[in-house]
């Protein structure tokens, strides 16, 4: 089993990724894994540092694809050069995060309603009348 940050960061397997697509694979692998809103908080941060920081990770590429095997995290680096490229990776990110929130809606809507209080409600015995009995012996 692989971890999941070195699944973000393994290559596919034909390696011929546009832009676009490795932008999606890796909003659709911070959605699923409900990172969602730290990793928008974390890249509108850095976005005026973007260019900085991709040349961080070209400084420490060499120890980093030791740890994570394939093409993503070069491919990383050189798209967070670019800040439109970061703007689109929070974009994508939102968008995947509010379909993720509306087809929950939509699953919750459909699903059978229960009320706030529906835990306190006692459900029938099934051997029928037993709780009259109960009483009857109390008395």
């Amino acid at each position: 089993m692989t971890s999941p940050i070195k699944a973000l960061f393994a290559s596919s397997g034909d390696g011929k990724l546009t832009d676009d697509e490795f932008i999606l694979k890796m909003a659709e692998r911070v959605v699923g894994t409900g990172m969602s809103v730290p990793a928008v908080l974390f890249l509108e941060m850095g976005k005026p540092l973007s260019y900085i920081s991709s040349q961080a990770m070209v400084f420490f590429a060499p120890i980093a694809t030791a740890l994570f095997p394939g093409d993503g995290y070069n491919r990383l680096s050189r798209l967070l050069e670019d800040r439109e490229n970061v703007d689109r990776l929070m974009r994508k990110i939102e968008q995947l995060e509010d379909e993720g929130q509306r087809k929950s809606k939509e699953a919750r809507k459909n699903s059978p309603k229960k009320g706030l209080f529906s835990f306190m409600r006692r459900s029938k015995p099934k051997g029928g009348d037993s709780d009259r009995a109960d009483d009857n012996r109390s008395a």
